[in-house]
């Protein structure tokens, strides 16, 4: 009962601040086909460049990404059918890759995303899995090449972030803590390693797949908010830059079993990313009936923002099935996380409460920054 009466609050708070605010459309369907979680990416000419998860099978879930294309946002055409793969690999097999990221850098645009390898590769299950970061590195918004897994076992839901001094991985280690949550790491080595393959140009088969250096000096961004009654949260879209701070959007699975979303505003300091406010409440719920019924109901799911003008673009999964995007004027967001969000006390306490649960397999993992450790627990 505790459960349905948090659940509830969150939905009387969605429908009070942003039910009447969104606009949601339904971008791409495909006939019988499972198409969702798409990246995003729109160029200075407003084209949209939008990368979709297909599944080849929806009960075996992974499939690879697709890329379509528009001049308006609504009307879209697909261009690669198969712009993302699991790459072949001599020594090892996957089961595919979902749910790209994609991110502007200077001089790159690179996909993180999913990839799904089995635990044995003598006799691969399905059942049987552990999930990767991917990056893929391109000069142009239309082109990936593969350049490694990101060297952590049990990791999704990743995004970088570049700064004048460093490059950041934020990420979902799934094996660090319980449940999951956001942590952030600097990753100037791993992503000069992803660069150098990406020089090589491997055309032929790989022997394994390649390992990337994994970030260094993590810490925590974003664990469970009290009356969540979370099952697991993890980072929504690439952060957005805006100003002299970044747009941070996360999901949160809850109980009842309901995908909803929000968003904060992510700062930096001498220490790294922090989250200066934070929305504990959703954004996004799914209200509409392409959400609510589908292969998986009620999941409305973020991987990709863009921004118009003075609007914000969300290009969510809508129950498994199709793609939508998420309309909302960005004065309006920005006003509200300011007035309503918590802020760095707060987070940081929800933090704290869930460092004390998994202390013992934090303290002296190597790569957790133990200074941030000691730091959050006093």
């Amino acid at each position: 009962m505790a459960a349905v009466a948090a659940f509830t609050k969150l939905v009387r708070l969605y429908e009070q601040h942003f039910a009447k605010e969104l606009k949601k459309e339904m971008v791409i369907r495909e006939q019988g086909e499972p198409i969702f979680n798409p990246g995003a990416y729109r160029n200075d000419e407003g084209k949209y460049f939008v990368y979709g998860r297909y599944s080849a099978r929806h009960w075996t879930y992974p499939g690879w990404i697709r890329l379509y294309c528009s001049h308006d946002g609504s009307n879209f055409e697909k261009k690669s059918e198969h712009f993302l793969t699991a790459p072949y690999a001599i020594s090892e097999h996957s089961f595919g890759c979902e749910d790209d990221r994609c991110t502007e850098l200077s001089h790159w645009f690179a996909h993180t995303y999913t990839l799904l390898l089995p635990q044995c590769n003598r006799e691969p299950n399905r059942k049987e899995y552990l999930d990767h970061v991917a990056l893929a590195l391109g000069k142009s918004p239309d082109d990936a090449t593969f350049c490694g897994l990101v060297d952590i076992p049990k990791n999704k839901n990743a995004a970088l972030i570049e700064t004048k001094e460093h490059i950041y991985l934020l990420h979902r280690p799934m094996a660090w803590d319980t449940p999951a949550s956001v942590y952030c790491g600097t990753f100037d080595k791993g992503f000069t390693e992803a660069v150098e393959r990406f020089s090589q140009k491997d055309d032929g088969a790989l022997e394994t797949f390649p390992r990337l250096t994994p970030p260094s000096g993590n810490r925590c961004l974003l664990a469970p908010m009290p009356d969540w009654s979370a099952y697991k949260i993890g980072l929504g879209a690439q952060p957005l830059q805006i100003g002299d701070e970044w747009l941070f959007t996360y999901h949160v699975r809850t109980d009842p079993y309901v995908y909803w979303w929000s968003a904060g505003l992510l700062a930096i300091d001498e220490n790294g990313p922090y989250l200066r406010k934070v929305l504990n409440f959703p954004l996004c719920m799914p209200d509409t009936p392409w959400e609510i019924v589908g292969d998986v109901p009620r999941v409305t799911f973020l991987c990709g923002v863009t921004r118009r003008d003075k609007v914000l673009e969300f290009w969510t999964g809508a129950a498994d099935c199709t793609i939508m995007r998420v309309d909302i004027n960005l004065d309006y967001l920005l006003s509200t996380i300011e007035k309503l969000g918590v802020g760095f006390k707060e987070v940081q306490n929800a933090i704290k409460s869930h460092v004390q649960r998994n202390e013992a397999v934090l303290r002296d993992h190597p790569l957790i920054c133990q200074d941030w450790l000691s730091r959050v627990q006093t």
